[in-house]
């Protein structure tokens, strides 16, 4: 009994220690407010892997997502602007999944990203704001990215 007590102290430690150093910042997301039915679909999952790229700063997967509409949206413009919405807001911390609003040839989707910061006295603070990313469907018949903004 001893054995099998000290085993598992053993190797609780060594998770702890193992899964303790993270090279990439923790992120949250947070439970949906709206239930899905289900699954994803294959948008939500597209803007899921943009929200996701924001928060933990990944040009090169934020940028993969977009038309060539879009193309204009590189590397320095997303370091650019996610640094804008940093100074502003504070670093993004978690996010949820909202609503998707229905049109005949596009989809908004709104997701609200919770952000961190520390005033000048050292207090934590918290914003929140809209992540609005509207996909359509390609004359090649693929989901894309037409636009995305905060709100």
């Amino acid at each position: 009994m001893k054995k099998v007590f000290l085993m598992i102290v053993i190797s609780v430690a060594a998770l702890t220690t193992l899964t303790g150093c993270r090279s990439v910042p923790e992120i949250h997301e947070l439970p949906q407010a709206k239930a899905f039915s289900g699954r994803m679909t294959a948008e939500m999952k597209l803007c899921r892997e943009m929200v996701v790229a924001f928060v933990r700063n990944d040009a090169e997967t934020f940028n993969r997502q977009f038309t060539t509409s879009l193309k204009h949206f590189d590397k320095n413009t997303f370091e650019r602007t996610r640094k804008e919405v940093i100074n502003t807001l504070g670093e993004p911390v978690s996010f949820q999944y909202l609503t998707t609003l229905e049109f005949p040839a596009f989809k908004p989707h709104f997701w609200k990203i919770r952000f961190r910061r520390t005033d000048r006295n050292g207090k934590e603070i918290f914003s929140e704001s809209l992540l609005r990313i509207v996909t359509g469907i390609s004359p090649e018949m693929q989901i894309v990215v037409l636009a995305f903004n905060f709100v």
